[in-house]
C-alpha cells in the first residue's frame, strides 16, 4: 500500500481525503511532506498550507476550513493533527454530520489529511465513511525485509554501509518506532567517525 501510494502521489494523483494513522509518525510525516511538495507551488505553501490541532476544531469545523478556496494555485492542503473524533476515548457521533456530508462532495481544490496516531476507532461510523470515501493508510511498524531496507537507506544517506550482523542486531529492535530507531542509528553514525561501514561492535 505506501508503495502503491508513493506512487500515486509522485504521479501527481493526489486524492481529496487521506487519512494516516499507527504508530510510525516519522513515515507519516515523510508522507505528508511529499504531498504538500506536490501540490503546494513554491512560494505560496505559507497561504496554502493550514495545520490545526484536532482537539482545537469539531467536525463542522474541519468542513469549513476544507471547503475555503486556494489562493493563486490549483489546491491547498489541510492537515488536522490528531482529530478527536476518530479516537477511540471519544464517545458520540451526532457531530460528525457535516464531516460526513463534506466526504460525499469533497471540495476538488483541498487535500484534506486527517494525521491521526494508533487510538483510532474503526467502529465508527465516520472512519467507515473514511474508508468508503477517501484513502486510509496504516503505518505499521517496519517488520524483517522493510525494516532492512529502510535502514540501510538511512545509512547511505549519511554515506555509510553496514554488515550483516550490525544490520540483524538492528533489525531485531523492530519493537521501537522509527522515530527511537533513527536517534539510535544517529549516534551509531557520530560513534563510526571516518569509517564506512557500520559493524556490530558500533552498532552495540
Amino acid at each position: 500500500m505506501l508503495k502503491r501510494l508513493k506512487q500515486q502521489i509522485k504521479n501527481g494523483d493526489i486524492a481529496e481525503v487521506y487519512v494516516f494513522y499507527g504508530e510510525e509518525r516519522l513515515l507519516i510525516n515523510q508522507m505528508i511532506d511529499q504531498i504538500r511538495k506536490k501540490i503546494l507551488p513554491e512560494g505560496l505553501e505559507d497561504f496554502n498550507l493550514e495545520v490545526i490541532a484536532g482537539d482545537k476544531v469539531n467536525a463542522r469545523q474541519i468542513a469549513d476550513l476544507a471547503n475555503t478556496l486556494p489562493f493563486m494555485a490549483e489546491k491547498r492542503v489541510l492537515i488536522v493533527d490528531g482529530p478527536v473524533m476518530l479516537q477511540s476515548n471519544m464517545k458520540g457521533e451526532g457531530d460528525d454530520d457535516a464531516l460526513l456530508a463534506y466526504l460525499d462532495d469533497p471540495n476538488p481544490q483541498c487535500c484534506l489529511i486527517l494525521k491521526c496516531g494508533d487510538k483510532i476507532d474503526k467502529r465508527k461510523k465516520l472512519f467507515k465513511k473514511l474508508q468508503e470515501k477517501g484513502t486510509v493508510v496504516a503505518f505499521e511498524h517496519l517488520k524483517g525485509k522493510e525494516l532492512e531496507q529502510w535502514i540501510i537507506r538511512y545509512l547511505a544517506g549519511a554515506g555509510k554501509n553496514i554488515d550483516k550482523q550490525a544490520l540483524a542486531y538492528l533489525t531485531a529492535m523492530n519493537s521501537y518506532t522509527l522515530e527511537i530507531l533513527t536517534n539510535e542509528l544517529d549516534k551509531v553514525i557520530v560513534y563510526s567517525g571516518e569509517q564506512d561501514t557500520i559493524t556490530l561492535t558500533m552498532a552495540e
